[in-house]
């Protein structure tokens, strides 16, 4: 039931939502998130979100890393797991031309949902000035993986979901441990 549902808005966007110039602006903004210089700003903007606990911050930055790198192990052991096709859009009586993007392995849960969700969920422990933006960028990295046919919306949801709730948990124990020794 819940494989009907994914289809049926996939479906939906694809045949009432389209259009060649959001598509085009999608496919932009996904390949400026792929890129460096997208990573090196990622980078600036994450010191500046843990800037008023820096000093905290930098000695605790490895069990971040080793937090994040479990948790991408943990998301592409999922994804091979419940090895779920990414849609395909001949099946669904679509029209190929439609896909913005071309992208090969498994779709279940949607990575770049897990990780955008995940660095949100490590931010929940600061105030809501500091975890807006981080929200924004996560939805912006999400809305386009459904539009351009890359996932079905429960792959994103998902990802969602299990990033920000094991990145809450991450951001809990690495900020709050010895938070009086600090």
């Amino acid at each position: 039931m819940l494989d009907q549902i994914d289809k049926g808005i996939t479906v939906f966007i694809q045949q009432n939502l389209y259009s060649e110039t959001i598509a085009n602006a999608f496919h932009w903004w996904t390949d400026f998130l792929n890129s460096p210089l997208f990573k090196f700003l990622f980078f600036i903007l994450f010191l500046y979100s843990v800037f008023p606990r820096l000093k905290v911050s930098i000695k605790r930055f490895p069990l971040i890393f080793i937090g994040g790198f479990a948790f991408d192990r943990l998301v592409h052991f999922l994804k091979e797991s419940f090895a779920r096709q990414r849609p395909d859009f001949i099946e669904l009586g679509l029209d190929l031309g439609q896909r913005c993007l071309d992208v090969g392995g498994y779709a279940f849960p949607s990575g770049h949902s897990s990780v955008s969700f995940f660095i949100v969920g490590i931010l929940s422990v600061f105030s809501w000035k500091r975890q807006i933006l981080w929200w924004v960028l996560a939805v912006l990295v999400v809305i386009p993986r459904v539009y351009c046919g890359i996932h079905y919306f429960g792959d994103v949801l998902v990802g969602a979901i299990l990033g920000y709730g094991l990145g809450c948990l991450l951001g809990k124990f690495v900020f709050s441990m010895g938070e009086s020794n600090a």
